[in-house]
């Protein structure tokens, strides 16, 4: 892009949030799949970039307060039934979220 307008920002950012940043740009780029070139890649319908997909997770996890998900879920592990074993809710709700925004998105 030659021009871009940035709609949805804060004003300024601090240390701890390029610092962030910067950690999941890295992820992004260590992902074999990552293409910074932009052609087409064929990644599969359920394979998903697991760099975007672990950003998302590091994402969600600090625009979320502890308190929130300390209301929304429990200790308890849970059985999905999808073979990969009992794991917590929240982990299972971290991985949505993280397949949901790789899901839409080309790198």
């Amino acid at each position: 892009y030659d021009k871009f307008v940035a709609i949805a920002t804060t004003g300024w950012t601090s240390p701890s949030t390029v610092a962030l940043r910067s950690i999941q740009r890295k992820i992004v780029r260590l992902d074999p799949r990552y293409n910074p070139k932009g052609t087409s890649v064929d990644i599969g319908s359920l394979d998903v970039l697991q760099g975007l997909l672990i950003t998302r997770m590091i994402g969600t996890i600090c625009y979320r307060s502890r308190t929130e998900f300390d209301d929304r879920f429990d200790w308890n592990l849970k059985d999905y039934d999808d073979g990969r074993g009992d794991r917590f809710e929240v982990e299972n709700y971290l991985e949505y979220q993280g397949n949901k925004f790789a899901g839409y998105y080309d790198a």
